[in-house]
């Protein structure tokens, strides 16, 4: 599985920004809050601390003027 953060202008239907990130379930379960291996098949629409912890995990730096997703193509 393969996983990608999509970032939203705010107001707007269509992504502008697309990184794809090199995860794995154990790192992201606790990140995302997953209770189950099912739950990554969803788009989450990531909430400031989730950000925060991608960005520190991966060694990454996101875009903050964007609403962030993270999406998972299996």
């Amino acid at each position: 599985m393969k996983f990608s953060i999509m970032g939203v202008p705010k107001g707007k239907d269509f992504a502008t920004f697309e990184q794809s990130i090199r995860a794995v379930l154990s790192d992201l379960g606790p990140i995302m809050g997953w209770a189950d291996d099912g739950q990554y098949l969803y788009d989450y629409r990531l909430t400031r601390e989730q950000i925060s912890a991608i960005e520190q995990t991966y060694s990454l730096a996101l875009p903050k003027d964007l609403e962030l997703y993270l999406t998972c193509i299996d």
